[in-house]
């Protein structure tokens, strides 16, 4: 597996420098596997056009690995990054572009013999981070003790700013996990989608999340 492995670490750093980072990108061999691999993937970018994703993913495999290499992996799954099975697996270790076994583990509901994570992390646009960062500390400071995430939305909308779908989901995640707002959720699918449908109730004076 070694060989497969060092192959794949290169093709996960080549195409997140081609298409995008990658949320998750691993190895998981279940426990009834049979020692057939299932090789894991979620990004923002697959979720533009999941049959275009899954084709491009084959082909890659295709060009980079053997006839008996490939007989080693049954399968690509690849997941919507929005799925919290991904967030699950992220909270249990973070690593990018550095392939870190782990044995006899736990995920997606499974009994796993043995997993290779290559990629597993929360990816954010850094711009999009300072600039949600600055709308909301504009609305603070005019006193506005309760924003919603769409209306900052709206405001980068006004700007002229192109947001992915889920960009600034992740944005406010990094900016709750990082203590930096405090937020109420709502249930809206949309709305989690687009912006993340959370009320910012609190917000920190200096992140340094956004400072780095």
């Amino acid at each position: 597996m070694k060989k497969i492995i060092e192959k794949l670490a290169k093709l996960e750093e080549s195409v997140a420098k081609e298409k995008g980072p990658f949320d998750l990108f691993g190895l998981f061999l279940r426990e009834d596997g049979f020692d057939k691999w299932d090789l894991v993937a979620s990004a923002l970018w697959i979720e533009e056009d999941y049959s275009k994703a899954l084709d491009y993913m084959t082909k890659k495999l295709n060009s980079i690995l053997t006839t008996e290499e490939l007989l080693k992996i049954s399968k690509v799954v690849l997941i919507n990054e929005f799925d919290e099975r991904v967030r699950n697996i992220q909270k249990y270790i973070a690593v990018e572009h550095t392939p870190t076994e782990l044995r006899e583990a736990n995920f997606f509901g499974l009994r796993m013999d043995m997993v290779y994570i290559i990629t597993s992390k929360v990816q954010v646009d850094k711009r999009l981070l300072q600039l949600v960062w600055e709308i909301l500390v504009e609305m603070w400071e005019k006193s506005e003790r309760a924003v919603y995430s769409g209306d900052v939305l709206e405001v980068l909308k006004k700007r002229g700013e192109k947001v992915p779908i889920g960009a600034m989901r992740r944005v406010f995640s990094l900016l709750i996990n990082s203590k930096c707002i405090r937020a109420a959720k709502f249930v809206n699918s949309e709305g989690v989608k687009e912006h993340g449908a959370i009320t910012i109730t609190w917000l920190h004076p200096d992140c340094r999340e956004v400072e780095s």
